[in-house]
């Protein structure tokens, strides 16, 4: 079970990834998608555009100088009980955060992330360093069992302190759009489609139905 900002949902994507890694098939690119994802590109021109960047690899992040990181620092600074599901696991977490003392990174690393970091299109190679990072740096998992929304910000981290940084495009080829002082990326309707369509990214998100069954209807319609 996944819960909404616990490090569960950053271990779904890491198992999902590992799982697409065990087939027989070797895929050139691996690209994470939500249930509220579309794409708004033909699918020639995504295979397209990744056969001339098979040397890169494309996801979002600020670094730690950055205002999202002056409110998300607190994701591991502080105990998160969010993947606890116990009967007073709130009142628990508040204590801990009492009496315990600041939470420090455990490795020597450069952080980076961003509320748009979750969703990313990876090639293979640094595809499998990521599924592979975690097999030897246990330490890690174990402190990230308590940190908060750490899908935002543990994966452009691991990937942007690897030997694949050079690689790296700061570019998650989605359109998302955050509301200003809004924590959650608005649900995209028709009066969003002219502003998907200019910003020549290949999906978009969020969608929810029934408030973007028009606008996924006119996508389609505009790709036949």
């Amino acid at each position: 079970m996944c819960n909404w900002g616990g490090h569960s949902t950053l271990k779904a994507m890491l198992n999902s990834l590992k799982e697409t890694q065990a087939n027989e098939i070797s895929y050139g690119f691996y690209n994470l998608m939500s249930a509220q994802d579309y794409p708004i590109r033909r699918n020639q021109e995504f295979y397209d555009f990744l056969l001339a960047h098979q040397k890169n690899s494309f996801i979002f992040y600020e670094s730690e100088e950055s205002g999202w990181w002056k409110m998300a620092i607190q994701r591991y600074q502080h105990y998160h009980l969010t993947d606890f599901n116990f009967f007073g696991s709130y009142f628990l977490e508040r204590m801990m955060n009492k009496v315990l003392p600041i939470r420090k990174f455990p490795m020597a690393l450069k952080l980076y992330g961003g509320r748009k970091a979750s969703w990313w299109t990876l090639n293979h190679e640094s595809a499998n360093y990521l599924s592979n990072f975690f097999d030897h740096e246990s330490k890690l998992d174990k402190f990230l069992k308590f940190c908060w929304g750490t899908d935002e910000f543990v994966i452009p981290t691991i990937l942007l302190n690897s030997p694949f940084k050079e690689q790296m495009i700061n570019d998650n080829l989605r359109y998302i759009h955050f509301p200003e002082g809004k924590a959650n990326p608005r649900i995209l309707e028709m009066e969003d489609l002219t502003l998907m369509k200019d910003s020549n990214m290949f999906f978009a998100r969020k969608f929810d139905m029934p408030m973007s069954e028009e606008v996924l209807r006119r996508i389609d319609e505009q790709m036949e």
